[in-house]
């Protein structure tokens, strides 16, 4: 589950020589009978606790998993999500959060204060990913010279849905040292905004755009108490009018109705 915005603030660097998992290679098929024999029991009493609720959801509304994804894909990423020892990670839940963070974050980018939002982002963002989160065209955040203001008056996530995931894990002698999971989430929205050109000199406009992007979430999920997320690699915001989108959407409704 996402924290709030404050608490979401520690960076956690990979382990040097852990092992990883991810729902994005077949590796995960491939774990070796060490690693079985230390975790194998609890895993499979974990996957096999929460298999009615995976099936309920996993090709359920609201969609959980990236279209298109196949049963091996989806059920690989429910099984990393039980990796870890102590801390229980619900997928739907964490869907749920990741859609919080992007109405906290875009409704952060459109507040036309630069330094203040940069500030802001640095509290939930590891600084690789911060570029690309800083550089929204339609708000404009890098340029304070901007002819026009932007305000977001509504944000619809049309989709949010996550695409991978892996786990992380360090040992020390027999024990398990450290735990991670990365979790990416695609995203399709639904900006509608208000243009106030600056000054006055002319008529306001409201503008709707639908803008796509990919954030990547890390927690070290070693001990439940301090799970935290935090985005650590975010794709560039890509944005096309929405018009088109909204025409088809009422078009499709007024067959509906017919």
């Amino acid at each position: 589950m996402l924290r709030t915005c404050s608490r979401l603030v520690r960076r956690c660097a990979g382990p040097p020589g852990g092992r990883s998992f991810s729902s994005e290679s077949r590796d995960w098929l491939g774990i070796n009978s060490e690693f079985i024999s230390m975790r194998g029991l609890g895993i499979t009493s974990r996957v096999f606790n929460g298999l009615p609720d995976f099936v309920r959801y996993s090709r359920g509304t609201p969609r959980i998993f990236v279209s298109g994804a196949s049963d091996e894909v989806r059920s690989s990423m429910y099984v990393l999500s039980q990796f870890p020892m102590k801390t229980r990670v619900d997928l739907p839940e964490f869907v749920q959060g990741a859609e919080r963070a992007a109405h906290i974050v875009l409704q952060r980018l459109y507040t036309q204060d630069p330094e203040a939002t940069k500030t802001f982002l640095e509290q939930l963002a590891a600084p690789e990913s911060l570029k690309a989160l800083m550089h929204k065209p339609s708000a404009s955040v890098e340029d304070s010279d901007i002819k026009d203001r932007a305000v977001l008056e509504q944000l619809n996530v049309n989709t949010a849905a996550l695409e991978s995931v892996a786990y992380t894990w360090e040992r020390a002698g027999e024990d398990v040292k450290s735990e991670w999971l990365s979790m990416r989430v695609q995203y399709d929205v639904t900006e509608h905004l208000l243009i106030s050109p600056k000054g006055g000199e002319s008529i306001e406009d409201r503008r709707a755009i639908n803008t796509q992007f990919t954030w990547t979430f890390e927690a070290d999920v070693t001990k439940p108490e301090e799970l935290e997320w935090f985005i650590v690699t975010a794709t560039p915001f890509v944005e096309k009018p929405a018009v088109l989108t909204t025409n088809a959407a009422q078009e499709e409704e007024e067959e509906k109705e017919e």
